[in-house]
């Protein structure tokens, strides 16, 4: 069956009462209040000193969608800038090292070399180096020495 033609095109005006009220939500914090990984840190401090992504690429002399992945854990920082990280954080994000190969890897790190690096440095297997970090290994008496001096002065 059709519908019947409607011929009257006035516009019909629902009047409601009138009334004063204010929503109010709480906004979240758009970062965890205890960030494990570096990234979380950074988006902390960030949103802490009221900084743009853009702001803190130009501290840490790195494109501005770099941090934005730091900051979604899509990727982390290469070692070499996690001085500068370091240093806009004002902490190292890492744990407090307790062992010795814990106290190389910080040393390491908080100086911007890479395994590869240090390695070479001292001259170790990389291999090796990383089994002295990861604790899998002990340094034999000659690399003792040579890693104490390196958690001494950095050389």
């Amino acid at each position: 069956m059709p519908l019947p033609k409607i011929h009257n095109h006035r516009k019909i005006m629902v009047a409601l009462p009138s009334c004063h009220f204010q929503l109010s939500v709480e906004r979240s914090k758009p970062y965890p209040k205890s960030p494990r990984i570096i990234g979380e840190h950074i988006l902390k401090k960030r949103h802490e000193l009221g900084l743009f992504q853009k702001d803190v690429a130009l501290q840490l002399a790195v494109n501005e969608y770099t941090i934005c992945n730091w900051e979604k854990n899509k990727t982390f920082p290469l070692v070499h800038y996690l001085p500068r990280i370091i240093e806009f954080l004002g902490y190292d994000s890492y744990p407090p090292p307790k062992t010795l190969g814990e106290r190389v890897a910080h040393r390491r790190r908080s100086l911007g070399f890479s395994r590869k690096r240090l390695a070479k440095m001292l001259n170790v297997d990389e291999g090796t180096l990383a089994r002295f970090e990861t604790g899998i290994a002990m340094p034999k008496a000659k690399w003792l020495q040579k890693l104490q001096r390196f958690l001494s002065d950095g050389s």
